[in-house]
């Protein structure tokens, strides 16, 4: 019998946040992959769903231990470091099932790569570091503009996509010195790589 591609296997404890309680359900696909879905307690999960407008994290699972792969989060709830709280909810829900997270799948993401830089995970390299640039007044774009400060790949085969969209867009050197203040350097960070728990 063939399953679906992606179907819920069990629910969890509800994620408590900015005084919302998230339903949390685990679906399992077809590949092996794993999501946790988000929600509040009015909206229905259905399983892989055909929008980035879902609040999810993804990982696969083994016998030692879990990887991270990635996580969106709804439009309406962005901005109130959920990513984090996130990050953390799943950290400390498989410590309690026993089972550790070794590891990140390769990070291309850099708001990805913030949030477990704030969550207290280290990049396993620092081959590629960029920073993240203040979003202007008015930009309602989702794709995050990056300062590329270092590299030790060529630009052209930095991973800035996948087939869904574009992870980033890197803004000129001059235009960074015109037209953007200076951040700070928790603004910078690593992707290409991997992260881990120090």
């Amino acid at each position: 019998m063939k399953m679906a591609k992606e179907k819920c296997i069990e629910e969890w404890e509800p994620l408590v946040v900015n005084e919302a309680c998230l339903r949390t359900f685990l679906f399992q696909h077809e590949d092996g992959r794993r999501h946790l879905y988000f929600t509040d307690p009015e909206t229905e999960i259905t399983g892989r769903e055909n929008t980035r407008d879902v609040t999810r994290l993804g990982y696969r699972q083994w016998d030692d231990g879990v990887m991270f792969l990635g996580m969106s989060v709804a439009r309406r709830l962005r901005g109130n470091q959920l990513g984090v709280s996130l990050v953390n909810f799943f950290r400390n829900s498989m410590e309690q099932r026993g089972i550790p997270i070794t590891r990140t799948g390769n990070i291309y993401k850099p708001i990805i790569a913030l949030t477990l830089s704030r969550a207290g995970f280290m990049p396993i390299s620092r081959d590629v570091l960029v920073e993240i640039l203040p979003k202007p007044a008015g930009d309602e774009s989702e794709i995050p503009k990056v300062n590329l400060v270092s590299t030790l790949i060529p630009p052209t085969e930095l991973v800035d996509r996948s087939e869904s969209g574009m992870f980033f867009d890197i803004v000129p050197p001059d235009v960074v010195e015109k037209s953007y203040p200076i951040t700070g350097p928790e603004m910078t960070v690593a992707i290409h790589t991997p992260y881990h728990m120090p």
